[in-house]
């Protein structure tokens, strides 16, 4: 829980490299086309920009997770956490496109995995907190029983 990150996404960046515009280049200068909403209703959106946007700075924003910020060489956040789980959205992804591509229909796991991933993305998406409440319901009201995670929970709720 305690690393350096400080700029912390939304969406993860891997599941952003699977709708990469140039997915062959280096992660780093890796591209997506970002849109800005002009009309709910009419599903009226506007490309922000016509050379995409830096993945890398994309949905995303500093200490956004952090709940304990010291200085730039100490914080306590949630992304550690977050990387182990978005490092398989891209793993699952690429499996469940294989098996498609092989006529595999044995990808069961693979769709039930993605859809979990997909609720996390929900849960971490700061333009979807009531949303997250909604599905949340009487489990926002559970909390650890360990030591170590109590500690770790009063800090997130003083925040």
């Amino acid at each position: 829980m305690i690393n350096k990150a400080h700029n912390h996404h939304y969406i993860a960046q891997v599941e952003q490299r699977l709708n990469a515009i140039n997915p062959d280049i280096s992660k780093e200068n890796q591209r997506i086309y970002s849109f800005s909403v002009i009309d709910r209703e009419k599903y009226e959106i506007s490309l922000n920009h016509t050379n995409g946007i830096k993945i890398k700075d994309n949905l995303s924003d500093d200490d956004l997770f952090s709940f304990d910020v010291v200085d730039n060489s100490f914080r306590m956040n949630l992304e550690s956490a977050f990387g182990q789980y978005e490092k398989r959205v891209g793993q699952f992804t690429e499996s469940l496109l294989q098996k498609i591509n092989n006529d595999n229909l044995d990808f069961k796991e693979e769709i039930l995995s993605i859809f979990s991933l997909k609720i996390l993305n929900i849960f971490r998406n700061p333009y979807c907190i009531k949303k997250t409440l909604n599905i949340m319901g009487e489990l926002a009201f559970y909390q650890p029983v360990e030591k170590e995670l109590q500690a770790i929970y009063k800090k997130l709720m003083t925040v």
